[in-house]
C-alpha cells in the first residue's frame, strides 16, 4: 500500500525537486510579514513531503527487487498472503503467511538470514515453534 502511494506521489516529488530553487525563493519571499499564511503552510507541507519521498527516490534497491528476492527463497509449503513494505532509515519488508509445518518457517528464516540481500531477519518464536495453526510473520531489514 505504501509502495502504491509512493508511486502516485513520485511525479509531484520530481516536479518539486525540479523547481526547488523557485520554491525556496518564494519561501524566502513569504517570510515577510505580508506573506499569506496559507501559502506558507502549503510550502511547509510540500517541503515535508519532499523530505519523506527522498529515501524512496534515492534508494539503491527497489521494493520489487527486495520482495522478489525474499519470495525466491521461499521453501515449498510456505504460503505468503500479505506483504508490507516500509521505508525509513532502512527498508523493511513484513511477510505474513502460513506453513504446513513449523520447520518450514525455520528453514525460510535461515535462507533469508544467509542471503546477502538482507541485513536482518526476525521471526517470532511462536512461529518457529509451529503455534497459531502455522500462521507466521517474518520481518526482513534490507541492507
Amino acid at each position: 500500500m505504501s509502495f502504491v502511494a509512493a508511486i502516485i506521489l513520485l511525479p509531484s516529488y520530481v516536479i518539486v525537486e525540479k523547481n526547488r530553487s523557485a520554491l525556496e525563493a518564494s519561501g524566502a519571499a513569504s517570510d515577510t510579514p505580508s506573506a499569506n499564511k496559507s501559502d506558507q503552510d502549503l510550502l511547509n507541507h510540500i517541503k515535508s513531503r519532499v523530505g519523506e519521498l527522498g529515501p524512496l527516490v534515492s534508494a539503491t534497491s527497489t521494493p520489487n527487487d527486495l520482495i522478489t528476492a525474499a519470495l525466491a527463497l521461499r521453501p515449498v509449503g510456505i504460503t505468503i498472503d500479505h506483504i508490507g513494505y516500509s521505508i525509513g532509515k532502512t527498508a523493511t519488508i513484513l511477510l505474513t503467511g502460513s506453513s504446513k509445518a513449523g520447520d518450514q518457517v525455520n528453514a525460510y528464516q535461515r535462507s533469508l538470514a544467509s542471503s546477502n540481500a538482507f541485513a536482518g531477519v526476525s521471526v517470532p518464536v511462536g512461529a518457529l515453534a509451529g503455534v497459531n495453526d502455522g500462521r507466521f510473520s517474518i520481518t526482513i531489514v534490507a541492507k
